[in-house]
């Protein structure tokens, strides 16, 4: 039979009846393809590095509409605005405001004020949180699982929105040989919060060079196997941009 008798083939400019069937079912047990899941992917970053290295403002100047959510207390994203960042911030510093800019995050991304939330740092954030729990009476195991869940729930609730999610945590490197270089996080979220984002990446920073910050993906001498890069080892300007050219998604 003849390709004219049989009617186009999937990858012609039509499909057959069947195909056009089997896409419709497909769509509607909400299945896609993989140009769509390039097209409709969103980052989701958990970026180490040193205190007061630049996570903050390297993602803040360079990424479509920021939030941060800044859990460093008063005056602490100064240092982004100061180097021209544009952004949005709301303060989360114990777990009812850490709930609260959850909710104004969600808001602000429906309403397309919002394409990237920048939570700084999760490692503050941790602390301040613990401390409140302990207050509370918590004690154990419980003072542990409530922190896992307070920091989980919040991360995966961010993850869900349609827009870029970056993460900023200080770094552990005395761990690097059991783990790799880990946020510096108490208790075992040290080891769930990785767990929830796709990449996670060191920002470098070695004065004088150029560029003199950089994002380090995939193992390196001291990054291990936690570095993340299915494609190579590699160091890319520490701009959302070049990150995403090298990740592939858009921006």
């Amino acid at each position: 039979m003849s390709a004219d008798s049989a009617g186009e083939t999937p990858g012609g400019s039509s499909a057959t009846p069947d195909m056009q069937a089997l896409a419709a079912q497909l769509a509607a047990l909400g299945v896609v393809d993989q140009d769509n899941v390039a097209a409709e992917s969103f980052a989701r970053i958990l970026v180490l590095g040193p205190a007061k290295a630049g996570k903050t403002t390297c993602v803040a100047k360079t990424a479509p509409k920021p939030l941060i959510i800044n859990c460093d207390g008063k005056g602490a994203t100064i240092g982004a605005a100061n180097q021209g960042a544009q952004f949005l911030t709301i303060d989360a510093t114990s777990r009812a405001t850490w709930k609260r800019a959850q909710e104004a995050a969600a808001k602000l991304v429906a309403a397309g004020a919002v394409q990237t939330v920048i939570v700084d740092t999760l490692s503050l954030l941790a602390d301040n949180i613990l401390d409140e729990i302990k207050a509370l009476g918590f004690e154990g195991y419980d003072i542990w699982n409530e922190l896992e869940a307070q920091l989980g729930q919040g991360i995966k609730r961010l993850g869900q929105l349609d827009a870029h999610l970056f993460v900023n945590a200080h770094m552990m490197p005395a761990m690097d040989r059991e783990a790799g270089i880990l946020p510096a996080i108490p208790g075992r979220s040290k080891w769930r919060i990785p767990a929830l984002v796709t990449d996670w990446i060191l920002l470098d920073v070695e004065p004088g060079r150029k560029p003199e910050r950089q994002w380090l993906l995939g193992p390196q001498k001291a990054w291990t196997s936690s570095g993340r890069n299915i494609k190579r080892t590699c160091a890319v300007e520490a701009t959302v941009p070049a990150l995403f050219a090298e990740l592939g998604i858009a921006l």
